[in-house]
């Protein structure tokens, strides 16, 4: 969805004012605030539909640009950082004010100068990374699930408030406390990932685990409470967990059962889980070490909307199957992946843009451990590394996918 933004046949004709070929365009100095504003606009639609990043930093350029463009909304998909992943939760660095002040000036009465909150954030598509100023720990909390298409989920435990948090635009929305959600008080709970269903409105889901039990649950910003979506369509499914995880996708929200079904939140009449495909594959596994499935993005349209990973424990062995949601179809086991890596439970990465990441590997990271810590080696330098000395190697990953025969 893009803002709505006013364009006529003027837009193509004042950019062909400025013609770079021409020598007289060239050397003379153009005031480019007078840029008519359906050539903004018209440049700005292209730029949101490549990143919301970029038609940040045009709207940054100067007032008569910002009036041309529609101010970025929090609960508007095309102002989703879709692409953007964060590195590193926090990063504290004192306040620049008063710097160079004498200590003989300095006021002790004065509350000390906050400390500015930085988190890095990478693009996975093209490796660039963004360091992003968020809010204060203190009033807000801190990240408590990622995935929602870019969006962060805050929480304080102190004031019991969660937030619904879009870094690229830094705008915020407030959803209802976890006092009065039972799984979330326990000790073993962990909240896996979340995501936005966007109907007119936003729909905010948390999937919320512990040992013994997985529930999705969802809230609108302003609701007082949250609500469990219905899962008893997977009532059948002897263990107590049938998914792990979620994966947010244009403004939908998807998860695999250990058979590999794929499902999608539905939300009229009320939130329940309704199939999108069926993939007639191994039953539950009875071994140690439980088949785990995993959605993933795809970043390649032939290969279908998503991903599907199947893992065998610890084993050296992971199937890769391409989700097309459209028809309700499966890809063929993916014998490569290509430029592509996975970083399980939800991300996937162009390899070339980061020299550390080994290209058609999937990492099966811990998900006892902090995502976003693992997820560091996405920032490092330019350095190439063999693979025994990756950085990783404390980690399980797969030398490459395996191919499970052709779906029937």
């Amino acid at each position: 969805m893009t803002p709505p933004v006013q364009q006529g046949e003027a837009s193509e004709k004042e950019l062909k004012q400025y013609d770079e070929s021409d020598p007289k365009s060239r050397t003379e100095e153009r005031d480019w605030s007078l840029l008519g504003g359906d050539a903004v606009g018209l440049i700005a639609d292209k730029l949101l539909a490549n990143d919301v990043t970029e038609y940040i930093r045009l709207r940054a350029v100067c007032q008569a640009w910002r009036s041309s463009t529609a101010d970025p909304s929090l609960l508007l998909p095309c102002f989703f950082p879709r692409n953007w992943l964060m590195l590193q939760d926090e990063e504290f660095e004192d306040s620049d004010e008063d710097e160079d002040a004498d200590e003989d000036t300095v006021d002790e009465t004065e509350a000390p100068a906050p400390e500015v909150r930085k988190s890095c954030f990478v693009n996975v598509r093209t490796g660039v990374t963004l360091w992003i100023r968020l809010p204060p720990v203190e009033e807000y909390g801190k990240v408590l699930a990622a995935g929602a298409e870019g969006l962060l989920i805050l929480y304080c435990k102190r004031t019991d408030k969660v937030h619904l948090f879009n870094p690229v635009i830094s705008a915020m929305a407030v959803l209802p406390g976890l006092a009065d959600v039972p799984m979330a008080a326990r000790s073993s709970t962990s909240f896996v990932t979340a995501g936005v269903i966007f109907d007119g409105e936003a729909t905010v889901l948390l999937v919320v685990a512990t040992r013994r039990r997985t529930a999705i649950l969802y809230a609108k910003p302003g609701d007082r409470c949250w609500g469990t979506v219905d899962a008893g369509l997977l009532g059948g499914h002897r263990n107590p967990r049938p998914f792990d995880g979620g994966l947010c996708l244009h403004g939908q929200f998807y998860v695999a059962t250990r058979h590999g079904d794929v499902l999608r939140v539905q939300l009229a009449p009320r939130p329940h889980l309704v199939y999108i495909a069926r993939l007639h594959g191994p039953d539950e596994c009875t071994c140690a070490n439980p088949i785990g499935t995993y959605l993933v993005p795809s970043l390649d349209d032939n290969d279908g909307d998503m991903l599907l990973v199947f893992c065998y424990g610890f084993a050296d062995e992971s199937y890769v199957f391409g989700v097309h949601v459209g028809s309700g179809s499966f890809t063929p086991p993916l014998a490569v992946l290509g430029n592509r890596a996975i970083f399980l439970p939800s991300v996937t990465v162009r390899a070339d843009k980061f020299p550390l990441v080994v290209p058609g590997t999937v990492y099966q990271l811990l998900l006892t451990m902090v995502f976003t810590d693992l997820l560091t080696v996405l920032a490092v330098d330019d350095v190439a590394c063999p693979k025994g000395e990756h950085p990783m190697s404390d980690m399980y990953y797969t030398d490459s996918i395996k191919a499970a025969g052709v779906i029937e």
